[in-house]
């Protein structure tokens, strides 16, 4: 209100020297309030839930949600489901609110969110930001999601040929005006009530965040630099994003591939062709700009003479060559943008097609390469077993930006013609020379075998632009949804995912070498992330052979006096597959074998992932290098590794084989609890520790600050440490004395540091997920997991005891593992048995910016008392479907799931259950084939009374990690009378 009053306006004209006041009465009112639209994410792991909703005086009429790749899903008011592909979403619509539920989402549901609402008083707009911490590893941080609003442009670069142009940008937020700059500096504001001959907005509205005009014309002098620029309705400041527009008019040097420029006369125009080859043997189409009007085209295919020349040089026309005529079938690829600098060489190609294909191109000069024999900057390669045309234009300069089009073309009864547009920009075309940011991963030496497939992936900061492979041959090739390169398939390119995935396989020995994969991708700014990789054969002697990613890992000295037994032991994660060591012989061992070395026996690890063996009593020969290796699989990845050992003798006198188990790195604060403690080996230890200052404590002797516990199914040794102060930080030892006349040792090594050094009673974050009522069964496996962002510190699991365990992969707790992958901590928890029901908590320790702690309660409980090893399933009672149907009609029902199909079985109006495997079923129910499709679907028909009555379909899901839910759909078959149809909200009707 603070404009309202009185308001002076002076007016200066052209030709007048004094100037001219005129006084204004502004009166401000306020503006009419707009529907908010109030919305919420739900985090569920595994599952997130979207909800928008309005006040209680309007009702729903419908919703849809888009997500941050720009797909939009609509929501239902009979809560449909539907894969998208290997996600799951769910939908439904009440009075006031639609939501939307994902079920086991991956990184493309990650971002920003759009929800459109539509009520009586039109459609109203909300924003939501999902963010998933179990989807998120190390290199990966949620501030790489546009959680916040920014602005961002539907296309970088805008190419037409003078005329109507139209150009927008959006953004996840309302906006309070927008305007686009032009390259002159002239600003052009645009709203959705904007009336102008020149040009109207485009989108749906400030409130949906988007902006857009279209031009009635534009000329080549508007070329340039444009931006558009936004603020917003609950922001200060403005946004803005730049993008490059090129205006053409149709000259000689460039027109575009599919036109030829000919003489004109005055009203005609005229093309003579003086040799002719097969490449003008196709239907043509005569262009003409006449003044004061726009484009007039003509189809010439009826009117045109085909001109064939016999080997004797004499031309068949008219009549003869009808016969002769070719049919021309042209194939457009999507075009590919590519940004580029100064200096860069740039390949083009298309895919090998099997066929002897003639090749050319048009470089954006307009100059044809089946006219021009050689053009500056342009190599052209041979054909290969990926291509069969290739070109590399560089080192680049200006006269080679712009649009490229490079085609390969093939005759038979026909004329087949494939065209690939590559529209070729500076990243920066304010300083071309300008480098962007590359980041260079390692090397990565990949195992592979015959007829097995790689699926490597890079993630980089921002929206993807481009996907590349670098063949061992070097062809840089641009891998897109449509190109067909032999053995090289995209799997993920949708913008926001900022991922670069391509499926390379089936392997084949002609693969084997040096390749590349590299990913462009934008967000403020380009950037590069390439991964070289180097293939080879796993074992060359059987190339079919599984291969496993080989780590060497450090070498280990143990000094052993003669007579005594020492444990080796190599660690891995999922599944052992397979264990063998190799003694100072050289012999290799598996441990699976009849056969072993002298003094080596093979150890009983129950259910732990771990080949361990002991060597004892040693004696001379057992002194020198030995090896010890395992091959595990976890969810199909396959890891070797390789562990060595020197044992040399140790005096007599001292007891140098103390097994050291790997060291442990903690963080505290003031007046915290810390445990530490070594697994149980199922016989009896002799505990000790060693605090900071080298004071050894015990059962017997006690220590300040220290609290010892007994022993437990889980630890043979345990003490706490606290409350946490200066005096108890620092290196921590706990030991243990176990086997005959206690002359065995191990000890756990655990630093313990202040978070925060200069603040140590600071609290970091921390998340308390809500308990989680787990239903189990006997002699099973759970396998909970906590993420966060960053890097992993720790990972921990309180037992029902209130042992707080630190687990590490090297760990041997019984029936209790952990995998460490960036920053997550997988647990797997099993096989139960009943001592183990009771509430548990896994927790992990992260570091990012900052120190995060995510906590996960569980309560484990039988799902079934009376049969304690029957699988639980998790159930989902599904909203009841009532059908009113007339006599004779057949209709379907199912109800679809995740992962794989444990069981179908449908229950019929007399009650009885029948199984869809079964021989025999009711009368009137078939069981339709679904292919690979993860559903269970049910015909039910010709509809008679029989059938009438209450129903329902059940279908029992298993997914790859272990999750079991049942899925209950209960519907009614109700009679309709076709005479006299019965009008229900909601209902379905099958006719």
């Amino acid at each position: 209100m603070e404009h309202d009053g009185i308001w002076n306006m002076t007016i200066g004209l052209p030709g007048r020297v004094l100037t001219e006041d005129v006084l204004l009465t502004v009166n401000v009112m306020e503006a009419d309030s707009k529907m908010v639209v109030l919305t919420r994410v739900e985090n569920q792991q595994p599952s997130v839930k979207l909800s928008c909703s309005v006040s209680h005086a309007y009702t729903v009429r419908g919703c849809s949600f888009r997500d941050p790749r720009g797909k939009t899903l609509v929501a239902t008011q009979e809560g449909e489901s539907e894969e998208d592909p290997a996600v799951r979403y769910s939908t439904n619509i009440s009075n006031h609110e639609c939501s939307l539920l994902s079920t086991n989402p991956v990184e493309s549901v990650l971002g920003a969110w759009r929800c459109a609402v539509e009520t009586d008083l039109g459609t109203h707009y909300g924003f939501l930001s999902v963010i998933c911490p179990w989807l998120l590893n190390d290199t990966e941080n949620k501030d790489d999601y546009y959680l916040e609003p920014f602005l961002d442009t539907q296309r970088e670069s805008i190419s037409a040929v003078e005329g109507a142009v139209t150009m927008s940008c959006i953004i996840h937020a309302p906006i309070r005006y927008c305007y686009f700059e032009a390259s002159n500096g002239t600003k052009i504001s645009v709203a959705p009530e904007t009336l102008s001959t020149d040009l109207k907005y485009v989108g749906s509205g400030f409130n949906a965040g988007e902006c857009g005009v279209r031009f009635t014309k534009l000329v080549a002098g508007d070329s340039g630099t444009w931006s558009c620029h936004v603020g917003l309705v609950n922001q200060t400041g403005e946004q803005s994003i730049q993008f490059q527009v090129t205006i053409e008019v149709l000259t000689p040097k460039n027109i575009s591939a599919d036109h030829k420029l000919i003489s004109i006369d005055e009203r005609h125009c005229l093309l003579r062709i003086k040799k002719t080859s097969g490449l003008d043997l196709y239907p043509w189409i005569i262009i003409a700009k006449v003044k004061k009007h726009g484009f007039v085209t003509r189809n010439t295919t009826d009117n045109v003479f085909w001109f064939k020349q016999t080997a004797s040089g004499a031309n068949i026309t008219g009549q003869q060559a009808t016969n002769d005529k070719f049919e021309i079938q042209r194939v457009l690829l999507s075009r590919i943008d590519r940004v580029t600098r100064i200096g860069e060489h740039i390949d083009m190609s298309l895919d090998n097609s099997e066929q002897e294909e003639l090749c050319y191109f048009i470089s954006p000069n307009g100059e044809d390469s089946t006219i021009v024999e050689s053009i500056a900057g342009v190599t052209v390669h041979e054909r290969s077993i990926f291509v069969s045309c290739r070109m590399t234009v560089g080192p680049i300069e200006r006269s080679l930006i712009g649009n490229w089009t490079l085609c390969a073309r093939r005759t038979d009864t026909v004329i087949h013609e494939r065209c690939q547009h590559i529209n070729v920009t500076f990243s920066n075309n304010n300083n071309p020379s300008a480098a962007w940011h590359v980041n260079e991963r390692p090397q990565f030496n990949h195992s592979v075998s015959l007829g097995r497939y790689l699926t490597p992936v890079v993630i980089g900061d921002g929206n993807t632009r481009s996907c590349h492979i670098i063949t061992p041959d070097g062809e840089d090739l641009i891998i897109t949804h449509d190109t067909n390169y032999r053995n090289l398939e995209l799997v993920s390119l949708n913008p926001s995912t900022r991922t670069c995935s391509v499926r390379i396989g089936p392997i084949e020995s002609w693969m084997m070498g040096e390749w590349t994969l590299y990913g462009m991708f934008r967000r403020k700014a380009n950037n590069e992330v390439r991964l070289p990789m180097r293939l080879l054969f796993y074992d060359e002697e059987n190339p079919y052979t599984q291969p496993y990613n080989i780590t060497n890992l450090d070498s280990i000295n143990r000094n052993v006096p003669l007579g005594r037994t020492i444990t080796l032991e190599v660690t891995g994660t999922g599944n052992t597959d397979e264990c063998e060591y190799r003694p100072p012989t050289g012999q290799r061992y598996l441990f699976n074998a009849t056969d072993h070395f002298p003094g080596v026996t093979i150890m009983d690890v129950g259910v732990l992932t771990i080949c361990r063996i002991t060597v004892g009593p040693v004696d001379a020969d057992m002194f020198g290098s030995w090896e010890l290796v395992g091959r595990f699989s976890n969810n199909e990845i396959f890891t070797e590794r390789r562990q060595p050992f020197y044992i040399a003798m140790g005096d007599q006198d001292e007891q140098e084989d103390t097994e050291w188990l790997p060291n442990i790195e903690l963080v505290a604060r003031t007046g915290q609890l810390i445990d530490i403690t070594l697994n149980n080996m199922k016989q009896d230890e002799r505990c000790f520790f060693d605090n900071p200052r080298g004071e050894r404590g015990s059962e017997e002797t006690g220590m300040s600050g220290v609290r010892i516990h007994e022993g437990s199914r889980y630890v043979s040794c345990r003490i706490t440490i606290g409350p946490m102060e200066q005096s108890l930080i620092g290196n921590w030892t706990l030991c243990g004395n176990y086997g005959p006349g206690n002359s065995y040792e191990r000890c756990q090594a655990v630093n313990i540091a202040w978070h925060n050094s200069n603040n140590p009673s600071s609290n970091w974050q921390v998340n308390n997920q809500r308990l989680f009522n787990h239903s189990v069964s006997l002699n099973r496996f759970l396998n909970p997991v906590v993420e966060s962002s960053g890097s992993t510190i720790s990972c921990h699991i309180i037992t029902p005891n209130g042992e707080d365990l630190v687990l590490t992969p090297d760990s041997q707790y019984p029936r209790l593992q952990v995998a460490i992958r960036g920053a997550s901590c997988a647990f797997t928890i099993g096989p139960l048995e009943r001592w183990m029901l009771g509430d548990w908590t896994i927790y992990g320790m992260f570091r990012g910016r900052g120190i995060f702690e995510n906590r996960l309660p569980m309560n484990l409980a039988l799902f079934d008392e009376n049969n304690p090893y029957t699988q639980p399933y998790n159930i989902t009672e599904l909203n009841r479907i009532t059908r009113l149907i007339p006599l004779g009609v057949t209709t379907t029902v199912e109800v679809t799931g995740g992962g794989n199909i444990d069981r179908c079985m449908y229950r019929v109006p007399t009650g009885q259950v029948y199984e869809f495997n079964a021989e025999t079923h009711f009368p009137g129910v078939t069981i339709p084939a679904v292919g690979n499709s993860i559903v269970c679907r049910l015909s039910i028909g010709p509809i008679d009374r029989n059938m009438l009555g209450e129903w329902q379909v059940v279908g029992q899901f298993r997914t790859n990690n272990g999750t079991f839910t049942e899925r209950r759909q209960a519907f009614s078959i109700i009679e309709e009378d076709p005479e006299k149809p019965f009008i229900e909200k909601n209902r379905e009707i099958i006719n």
